[in-house]
């Protein structure tokens, strides 16, 4: 009993000596190597999901410009003028190409930004549009589109019982010029003052036929019995041509579409407010149609569109510009088909590394932090054809 009490005491003693001093280094270096590994873990985790969340706006911001200018170039509206230089076959076509307004479905505007934009008081084609890329001061570009603007079926043709030419091809402006008549029965409630439309008709016989449309604006309306008389005056409208559609060739068996118009610009600054987008849709009191722009993604800092050609020969894909504005050749608006829209993504906060970014559309663009991503796609415009 004595033996076990003072093998006991003699354990207490030593337990209550504590630790020696290399016992406490050890534990110190033990606990200081596991701390600086878990901070260094923690920063690297920290990066990581900073790099991950910066890769997610990102790809959240591409993804809805892409979904945005998609949806609108799916309804772009057929547009294919008959001119001199681009005639509709089988029928006299006196109206130059140079008083079409409105040349195709797509107009591209080369080295505008939302502002050049924004200070365009006509539908003129833009000298930018066909001069060499290289010599375009502003990296980025901007568009204008004309789409379908109805929902469900649309049946308005011109009344082909109209006593006389329908439409008019009386040369010029005067009374009885710039005019035409549609059926009343099918177009009464479908048609407005100030309104947008294309006139469209198919020219030729199959497998050569070929569907021509002109853009006009209806300046008038008068019912007369059985038909309505729609006017679209050239010197009351920045949209219609000179002559009417009479003399683009036109008969009584064309039929009559709404469209709007849509332009795409980005607004650089400074400040940079990113992409904007705005519709042109002409309404009773507001002849031109121009309505307030509205921003579609702030992140984007740039963006440039090379329209895309196609004719019974081949595919031409131009950068920016284009080699002529009218014509049945493969360089005109008539014979655009496609986009490649590329825009660049900038990141709204800065990388945690010391990677230098820079905006790619830009050659001469400065240096910072900020990441970009770079999206270049292609769109085909199917009612083109």
């Amino acid at each position: 009993m004595v033996q076990i009490r003072h093998r006991f005491q003699r354990a207490t003693k030593y337990m209550n000596r504590g630790f020696t001093l290399i016992q406490t280094m050890m534990s110190l270096m033990i606990v200081t190597t596991l701390s600086m590994g878990m901070t260094k873990y923690l920063k690297a985790n920290q990066s990581n999901l900073r790099s991950g969340d910066l890769a997610g706006e990102v790809r959240t911001s591409t993804q809805v410009v892409h979904r945005r200018l998609t949806d609108d170039f799916k309804q772009i509206a057929k547009v294919n003028p008959s001119c001199t230089g681009n005639p509709a076959s089988g029928v006299t076509v006196t109206t130059l190409c140079t008083d079409i307004k409105v040349g195709g479905p797509i107009i591209p505007l080369p080295g505008y930004n939302k502002g050049d934009v924004t200070s365009l008081s006509n539908m003129s084609t833009i000298s930018n549009l066909t001069a060499a890329s290289a010599s375009l001061t502003n990296g980025n570009d901007a568009i204008r589109v004309v789409l379908y603007d109805f929902t469900g079926s649309m049946n308005c043709r011109l009344n082909s019982a109209h006593v006389g030419a329908n439409p008019s091809t009386t040369a010029g402006s005067a009374l009885g010029a710039e005019r035409m008549w549609a059926r009343y029965t099918e177009c009464n409630g479908k048609l407005n003052t100030n309104g947008l439309y294309i006139l469209e008709q198919a020219f030729g016989s199959s497998p050569n036929m070929v569907v021509y449309s002109n853009l006009f604006q209806i300046t008038a309306l008068t019912v007369q019995g059985s038909e309505i008389q729609i006017d679209l005056q050239s010197s009351q409208s920045i949209f219609n041509q000179v002559g009417g559609m009479g003399l683009s060739g036109y008969s009584g068996t064309a039929r009559i579409f709404p469209v709007k118009m849509v332009e795409w610009a980005v607004d650089p600054g400074p400040p940079a407010t990113g992409l904007w987008r705005r519709e042109i849709k002409p309404a009773t009191g507001n002849a031109n149609g121009y309505q307030s722009w509205v921003q579609v993604e702030d992140d984007v800092e740039g963006i440039q569109f090379d329209p895309v050609t196609i004719n019974s020969t081949a595919v031409t894909v131009y950068h920016r510009t284009m080699a002529a504005a009218y014509g049945t050749s493969l360089s005109s608006l008539q014979t655009l088909h496609g986009l490649n829209p590329h825009f660049v993504i900038k990141a709204r906060r800065q990388a945690t590394d010391a990677t230098l970014y820079s905006n790619p559309l830009v050659t001469s663009s400065t240096t910072d932090h900020y990441p970009r991503k770079e999206m270049y796609f292609y769109v085909n415009v199917s009612n083109a054809y």
